[in-house]
């Protein structure tokens, strides 16, 4: 009983801790459409191979900017993710993929061949140079 009581109560601080909000083609528009603040977004499959082997990457590209832009993953093995995926061009460009959602379109990071972290953060931080924050720190649109 205590054990599991235990083990709920580190689930649910390690969901807090690293917030990623799950998005799909039901919650794109009010989520990140309307949102006045970057977003960076994973779209990935259980399936893939590559998708796996990225994750380790994911959770510390996620951790390292969960404080200045705002963090989504798409499963595009749900109906709502793989809808969102084909309207985005997701699927074309492969996965795993990484977009940064900060002007009318979004900009790949990464798409189908996993890149170094270090390569990745260079990337984005490029594109988030030129931009404002709020009073929270968070990157706004440009």
């Amino acid at each position: 009983m205590i054990k599991d009581l235990l083990f709920i109560l580190f689930i649910s601080f390690l969901a807090l801790s690293n917030a990623v909000t799950t998005v799909g083609s039901k919650n794109f528009e009010e989520l990140v459409v309307q949102d006045s603040r970057v977003w960076m977004i994973e779209f990935y499959s259980s399936m893939c191979g590559s998708c796996k082997e990225f994750a380790g990457t994911w959770k510390k590209l996620s951790t390292q900017y969960e404080k200045s832009v705002m963090i989504g993953h798409v499963d595009i093995d749900k109906k709502d993710g793989k809808k969102l995926a084909m309207d985005l061009g997701v699927l074309e460009e492969g996965i795993p993929n990484v977009k940064l959602f900060n002007a009318n379109r979004p900009i790949t990071i990464m798409a189908s061949e996993i890149e170094q972290f270090k390569t990745l953060t260079s990337k984005i931080d490029s594109n988030l140079k030129s931009l404002s924050k709020d009073e929270k720190g968070v990157y706004l649109r440009g």
